[in-house]
């Protein structure tokens, strides 16, 4: 019987400043999926592109920890890939 790990870390508020430094380092180091969440979905598709460039690539969700249904559709997403 085969059994297949998939690992993946979601970080959240990670558009700009220590989040963002956090994903940066995370695709470099882990040997997984990166989920890149953040409230404002165009700052977080530009974190997204800025470490595309540098050859990294995290997987942006939009997420506010404030809104529940946002927090309901990454937890859906994550049950479906995961």
């Amino acid at each position: 019987m085969w059994c297949w790990l998939f690992y993946s870390i979601q970080v959240t508020g990670a558009n700009k400043g220590i989040g963002f430094g956090v994903v940066k380092e995370l695709c470099s180091d882990f040997d997984g999926v990166v989920y890149l969440t953040s409230r404002d979905e165009a700052r977080g598709r530009k974190a997204v592109e800025e470490l595309e460039e540098i050859g990294f690539q995290p997987i942006y969700i939009q997420m506010d920890l404030d809104d529940e249904a946002s927090v309901l559709r990454l937890r859906n997403h994550l049950s479906e890939i995961h």
